[in-house]
């Protein structure tokens, strides 16, 4: 069993095998419409807006897997925190990564959470 740094992480009692992190942007609706193709997993798309994230699903998810829906925002910790500790991998694909990114990578070292992200700000 994998621990993060956070001793009542378990990674095996997750309810998500994936959440796409910025899944109404470009990148993650491609990404949200590849994974909805698929089977053998739970995932979820994530964001700020309810009401995109919502839209995304009706409009071009509900296919094989549609995915759960989870509202979290860098400017509400709590709701970062929730978001990483449900799944065994946070993709992220919101940017820009320097402004919005640290948050979600500390959340996931700290909850033992695997991440992955399409940033190209090499700065960061």
């Amino acid at each position: 069993m994998l621990k993060g740094r956070n001793n009542n992480c378990n990674i095996e009692m997750r309810s998500f095998d994936i959440i796409v992190w910025g899944a109404t942007g470009f990148t993650g609706q491609l990404v949200a419409k590849y994974l909805s193709g698929k089977k053998g997993f739970k995932w979820a798309i994530a964001g700020r807006n309810r009401e995109k994230l919502d839209e995304l699903v009706k409009s071009s998810l509900e296919t094989i897997n549609p995915p759960s829906v989870l509202v979290a925002s860098v400017d509400q910790p709590a709701s970062i925190q929730a978001m990483v500790s449900s799944t065994r991998v946070l993709l992220s694909t919101a940017g820009p990564f320097a402004s919005v990114g640290t948050i979600i990578v500390e959340n996931c070292v700290t909850e033992g959470t695997d991440y992955c992200d399409i940033t190209g700000e090499i700065a960061w």
